[in-house]
């Protein structure tokens, strides 16, 4: 796997990489994300979230109509 550059988790827990943009498994709103991935394959769908060295799941391609229609809690 390779570590890709940290990047901003948005306040709807999205993210773009390689011209995509992906969901995290978790709640990371606002929260600088680090990604890893296999560089030997073409496409970028096997994507890897960590957040302070702790890997927290695989992202998901986004589905931007069940994204839409989520209900987030406020953040304090």
């Amino acid at each position: 796997m390779r570590a890709g550059p940290a990047r901003k988790d948005k306040k709807d827990n999205t993210f773009s990489f390689s011209g995509r943009r992906y969901e995290t498994p978790v709640d990371l709103r606002d929260k600088e994300i680090q990604l890893r991935y296999d560089r030997r394959r073409q496409d970028t769908t096997a994507v890897v979230i960590y957040h302070k060295g702790q890997r927290l799941g695989a992202a998901r391609l986004l589905d931007a109509v069940a994204n839409g229609l989520k209900r987030r809690k406020e953040q304090p």
